[in-house]
């Protein structure tokens, strides 16, 4: 899907926008992998209280990890913003220092949202429906983000609108994806 966006990118800004993309993206999978670790986590804890029909315990402990990774994401978006001009020349060119440290800044909140998506993907695969969390994150990538930056390009924001839609795609669909899987835990809670 990257291709796509660096297509988009290559026609609504210059090739830059594309070896900035790049490397901003390598910061951002960098800020991702705490709400990967919970989600991994997540999988074996609901996977063994579903099991053990631990049914008083399988929201309390949804609330818990969403609450802890989504503090998480916060911090790691943060260091991300203040630490971005620093990474910018640590892992891009003297050349683009100054777009990757704005488009790293403009990214963070992606980092943020990412949790709610990651964890409760893990959760749904932690109840065997790998189906559901696989349709959720392709919902959200490509069919969300696709229209969100095409929604921000028609507002003649270009680049700046290709990243705009990426973050707003991630929130609205993280957002369907946690409320979903909410509602889903609460429905085997009920189950037991």
């Amino acid at each position: 899907f990257s291709m796509v966006i660096n297509v988009i990118l290559v026609m609504v800004a210059t090739t830059d926008a594309v070896a900035v993309y790049t490397t901003v993206w390598r910061l951002i999978s960098i800020g991702i992998m705490l709400p990967v670790g919970f989600g991994t986590g997540a999988i074996s804890v609901f996977g063994a209280l579903f099991g053990a029909r631990k049914s008083d315990s399988i929201m309390d402990t949804f609330n818990y990890i969403h609450k802890i990774g989504f503090i998480g994401c916060i911090a790691m978006g943060i260091i991300l913003a203040v630490f971005s001009p620093y990474l910018a020349l640590l892992f891009g060119g003297a050349g683009l220092t100054q777009e990757i440290t704005d488009v790293t800044i403009l990214l963070c909140p992606y980092v943020i949202f990412a949790s709610w998506s990651i964890i409760s993907g893990c959760i749904l695969q932690s109840f065997g429906r790998g189906d559901l969390s696989l349709a959720f994150t392709f919902f959200k990538q490509i069919v969300l983000t696709l229209i969100f930056i095409f929604i921000f390009l028609t507002m003649s924001l270009g680049e700046t609108g290709v990243y705009l839609g990426i973050v707003v795609a991630n929130f609205v669909g993280s957002l369907i994806q946690l409320l979903f899987t909410r509602d889903y835990v609460k429905k085997i809670q009920q189950y037991f």
